[in-house]
């Protein structure tokens, strides 16, 4: 729409569709779709400037989830199609993650610092999953920059490194057990997205 700049966005059909984005006074608003992009409704505004949606994922047209970055970053969830959105952040686990994804409402995974973490209860309780130590592996500490589940068994993370590298990682069962399956040498590896196992 006229007066706004689009960042980041996310849809679940050709129709429905939410947008994050800036206003010339660099204010950050949460705009939604449900004619594929014809027309957009203003639906959530950030408080302050600069505050904004560095991810948001939709599972469906109610639930939803975002990392929002400003001064510090959060986590949110949404279960009314993005109006409002609470803060489920669990700065236990979540100091330095940006990547997440859910297979399902429930069911869902979050990129923390050499560690990714798994939730069957729509991010209220999260479990450590299995990942290489970074003691063990030739690139040492990595964070989880993007993760992205094919299906309930099959996914994939995008990570960086101490050293200026990157790696992916994949799991087949369900992100109990995480290996190394490829590296890119010389940067960061930010994005992953697989259209088969």
């Amino acid at each position: 729409p006229d007066n706004y700049e689009s960042c980041q966005g996310y849809f679940i059909d050709s129709n429905k569709g939410w947008v994050c984005a800036r206003t010339e006074s660099n204010n950050y608003a949460l705009l939604y779709t449900e004619n594929g992009g014809e027309s957009f409704e203003e639906i959530f505004a950030f408080p302050e400037p600069g505050i904004r949606f560095y991810r948001i994922q939709m599972v469906d047209s109610l639930i939803g989830y975002g990392t929002i970055f400003g001064v510090d970053t959060f986590f949110l969830k949404t279960t009314n199609g993005g109006y409002n959105w609470e803060n489920i952040t669990d700065t236990s686990i979540m100091e330095l993650g940006y990547g997440y994804y859910f297979v399902n409402p429930d069911t869902g995974f979050y990129g923390g610092f050499n560690s990714i973490y798994k939730t069957i209860n729509g991010g209220e309780l999260w479990t450590k999953m299995i990942t290489p130590d970074p003691q063990g592996n030739p690139f040492g500490n990595y964070g989880i920059n993007e993760l992205y589940f094919h299906n309930a068994l099959n996914g994939w993370a995008a990570c960086s490194h101490e050293i200026d590298g990157g790696c992916g990682m994949k799991t087949i069962d369900g992100g109990e057990n995480w290996e190394i399956c490829t590296s890119t040498d010389l940067s960061d590896m930010w994005d992953v997205h697989f259209v088969d196992s």
